[in-house]
């Protein structure tokens, strides 16, 4: 039998947050979007990351799965988690079924996580135009 359940599991400072359902649409483009404007700016050894793998901190006990992680090459070429003090910047785009996930949990965790740089992004509504915020 599978163990295991669909969707992503994080463990922040405030317990565990499991979404069930998969991103897509806005969230998944706006990620991509914001990879690939990144991907311009920085230098070839340092890729904006959109996927696996998560970073941890097993200390401080928080595992989050960042949708953009900017990390050399390198540092992402790891088995498991990647150690998140070794990442330059980390991106969260607002999901639609637990923003306060993104709004709230990222932006305590991924400075506890010591990423120096970290940046949430909400996706714009159908119809509103093009581009996504920051907060």
């Amino acid at each position: 039998m599978d163990d295991t359940l669909p969707g992503k599991s994080e463990v922040t400072k405030e317990g565990t947050v499991h979404d069930m359902t998969s991103a897509g649409g806005p969230h998944e483009v706006t990620a991509a979007h914001v990879g690939r404007r990144l991907e311009k700016v920085m230098p070839d050894e340092l890729p904006a990351h959109n996927g696996t793998p998560d970073v941890e901190d097993v200390p401080e006990g928080v595992m989050r799965h960042p949708d953009v992680l900017v990390i050399a090459w390198t540092d992402l070429n790891v088995k498991g988690s990647v150690d998140p003090r070794t990442a330059v910047a980390a991106v969260g785009i607002v999901s639609r079924s637990n923003p306060d996930n993104d709004w709230v949990g990222r932006l305590r965790d991924h400075p506890l996580l010591g990423i120096p740089v970290h940046a949430v992004f909400a996706p714009v509504p159908d119809g509103a135009g093009q581009g996504a915020g920051a907060r």
